[in-house]
């Protein structure tokens, strides 16, 4: 018979044993526990490889898609996306990767593509930060071989045609269409009174044309079909604008000539403005700074594909025709809602390409021209942004420019570059 002492014991063991078994049984549990989430640490932070090239594209109405190709590649831990367009190549080393998640800043544009790998593919949003306005986005490795078109060409686009385009039912908007077709294959551009669509390509089905373009800034897509009246469709803007429009041949037909037959109206006002620049310094005209030079003002916006086309162009002739007589200034319209966020794009941009000239904040929170005119009153008519124009050494105006034919005009811009250096020249001529 166990005494009072060893039933204590024995008490006392199976308390401990109970004990133990509690504490081995949480410390099992635990163990698996920490298993599993290093288990599922490594299958979530599993690497994804997204470098090479992908075949973009961007959904607007209609469920109609404007492709296009990338390429996703990382040096030295920075990543970059080079975006093909046309004739242009086009670098952004904005990107971030973390995780499955792809974030690409369109700089200096206010777009961004915002993706998730899934599957094998990237799915997202091309968004437009500042107007809160996103289209469809998504990506599948590879090349756009698949989309060159099975069926010949019935057709042929080669040439200029007289574009008509109908955004409201009592609107009517004239501009050029320009372009060049081998077999299938088509490119070109459209010009307009206040600027070109830039690099188009595309190709003929049958009797069917398809053109688009997508730089970071601009998705434009074209859908056509050949009728007895010419090339009838509807031309999309990412996937909140669709227009109706009619492509005509009409030998008569020329923009420049219509153009001039379309005077901007002309204002008598001197030239004044005071606007702060990206360094925080106060640009005034007129000022002794400016006194007996010759000036080009260009109201532009760092949104606008054109007016960077006529940024670089102005970059290049400074650079090739230096005069300490010859200035230019930008007046920049900004649409960003805050004051701070325009700070920040302009900044952007004059540091992303160098811009050796002033560049001013005029106007932000929207880029409606009519209250860019109340701002500019010197000028007679913005129709368009970019809007070049040209001061004399005296202060006044000597010709106001709306628009700008870039590169992908070709001829146009051949022979804008050529205008502009001989105007330059006869007023730098002058006393």
């Amino acid at each position: 018979m166990p005494t009072k002492q060893t039933r204590l014991f024995l008490i006392n063991w199976d308390h401990l044993s109970l004990f133990f078994n509690n504490i081995m049984k949480k410390l099992l549990f635990c163990l698996l526990m920490a298993s599993l989430m290093v288990s599922c640490q490594k299958t979530t932070s599993k690497k994804v490889s997204l470098q090479g090239d992908w075949l973009g594209s961007l959904t607007v109405k209609d469920g109609n898609q404007i492709n296009f190709l990338m390429n996703l590649d990382q040096q030295d831990q920075q990543w970059q996306m080079t975006l093909y367009n046309d004739r242009e190549t086009i670098v952004y080393d904005q990107v971030r990767v973390e995780g499955d998640s792809l974030w690409i800043a369109l700089a200096p544009y206010d777009a961004v593509i915002k993706a998730k790998y899934t599957s094998g593919i990237l799915q997202g949003v091309y968004h437009k930060e500042d107007l809160n306005r996103s289209t469809p986005f998504s990506a599948v490795p590879g090349t756009p071989g698949s989309e060159n078109p099975t069926t010949s060409a019935s057709i042929n686009v080669d040439g200029s045609w007289k574009a008509t385009f109908f955004p409201k039912p009592d609107v009517v908007d004239i501009a050029q269409a320009d372009l060049e077709q081998v077999g299938t294959k088509v490119r070109g551009t459209v010009r307009t009174p206040t600027g070109d669509y830039r690099y188009l390509s595309g190709y003929v089905f049958g009797d069917s044309l398809r053109l688009s373009t997508f730089d970071g800034a601009h998705p434009y897509l074209f859908l056509a079909k050949y009728t007895d009246r010419g090339l009838e469709g509807q031309f999309y803007y990412e996937n909140h604008m669709q227009t109706p429009f009619l492509w005509s041949r009409d030998e008569t037909f020329s923009l420049d000539l219509w153009m001039q037959q379309h005077p901007m109206a002309d204002s008598k006002l001197p030239v004044e403005f005071t606007f702060m620049d990206t360094e925080g310094e106060t640009v005034n005209y007129p000022d002794a700074v400016w006194k007996d030079k010759v000036v080009v003002l260009q109201v532009m916006g760092s949104w606008c594909p054109n007016c960077l086309d006529e940024t670089k162009f102005l970059i290049d002739y400074l650079a090739n025709n230096p005069n300490p007589d010859l200035a230019v200034i930008a007046l920049a319209v900004e649409y960003a809602p805050t004051e701070e966020r325009a700070w920040q794009r302009l900044k952007n941009l004059k540091s992303r390409f160098s811009i050796p000239y002033p560049v001013t904040l005029a106007q932000f929170g929207t880029s409606d021209k009519v209250k860019a005119q109340t701002i500019l009153p010197f000028i007679g008519e913005i129709k368009s942004y970019p809007t070049m124009v040209i001061l004399d050494k005296q202060g006044k105006v000597f010709e106001v420019h709306s628009g700008f034919d870039g590169p992908a005009t070709g001829e146009a811009h051949v022979r804008f570059k050529a205008e502009f250096d001989r105007k330059i020249n006869e007023l730098l001529s002058r006393d």
